[in-house]
């Protein structure tokens, strides 16, 4: 009977340690080892990812930083007030790759509130491998400056990726501060509006291939390329409202590639 009891007791508090919560929280005092709740907080970004939901939120309490994280279920990612830090030295500080579309058919990934720092060691601030759809919001992204040297870099093969990027900056990398190529039959759409892209080693936004883009009100300054590069015909952007000053050129599309200007 104490045996029986005995595992029964063990398989309880299995349980438990594997239930996920809907909000996890992250502090500089937290233990990667507690349940992330408020009351007993994570320390990294990535030892609380998997006890969330799919769907759920990481809250950061306080302005530390919480080192790289790899996405791959839908989630709120939120530095709170405090401009949480997500950085991972030589390696890429924040990965989106979600591919279980069965079980997670909305994959969104919505990152607020963070600074995404280079600190001239990493590679690229956010990489975006597979999604439906991700918004980053009232972010800070910069000085990425070994290999790659990418702010945000889309790299996928879903077919009709929305990315949105609002009310953020993204400045001092060694290539460009926005990157994006897909190789599927529908284009990524990239909509970017009240946005810094400044003093990058290479253009604002590089449309590799198969991109869509809207810009509206933006400052893309001071860049070492161009403000915006249309590069081929499976690229289009639409620009308005939008500075673009003292870079080598302001605006460049290859061969079949369109960019339309509105009170620019």
């Amino acid at each position: 009977m104490r045996s029986l009891f005995g595992v029964f007791v063990v398989l309880l508090c299995a349980g438990t340690v594997s239930a996920q919560v809907n909000n996890g929280f992250v502090s500089w005092s937290g233990d990667d080892l507690n349940v992330c709740s408020q009351a007993s907080p994570c320390r990294t970004f990535s030892g609380a990812f998997p006890k969330v939901v799919q769907g759920g939120a990481i809250v950061a309490m306080d302005s530390a930083g919480y080192d790289g994280i790899t996405i791959t279920h839908s989630i709120t990612l939120d530095g709170g007030p405090y401009f949480a830090t997500s950085h991972l030295p030589f390696s890429n500080s924040i990965v989106i790759n979600i591919t279980d579309f069965a079980n997670d058919p909305n994959a969104t990934v919505i990152l607020r509130n963070l600074k995404i720092a280079g600190y001239a060691d990493g590679t690229t601030g956010i990489r975006i491998l597979s999604a439906k759809r991700v918004i980053i919001e009232n972010c800070k992204i910069y000085n990425f400056r070994n290999g790659v040297g990418r702010g945000i870099d889309i790299n996928t093969i879903v077919p009709n990726l929305s990315v949105s990027i609002i009310n953020s900056t993204i400045s001092g990398n060694s290539a460009q501060g926005i990157y994006s190529h897909s190789g599927a039959a529908s284009p990524v759409t990239l909509a970017i509006e009240d946005t810094r892209i400044v003093q990058n080693d290479s253009s604002a936004i590089d449309l590799h291939a198969m991109t869509k883009a809207t810009v509206v009100r933006c400052a893309l300054n001071q860049n070492g390329s161009a403000g915006i590069y249309a590069e081929v015909a499976s690229t289009d952007a639409d620009v308005a409202n939008t500075s673009m000053e003292h870079n080598i050129i302001a605006v460049s599309a290859g061969s079949g590639a369109s960019v339309r200007l509105f009170g620019s």
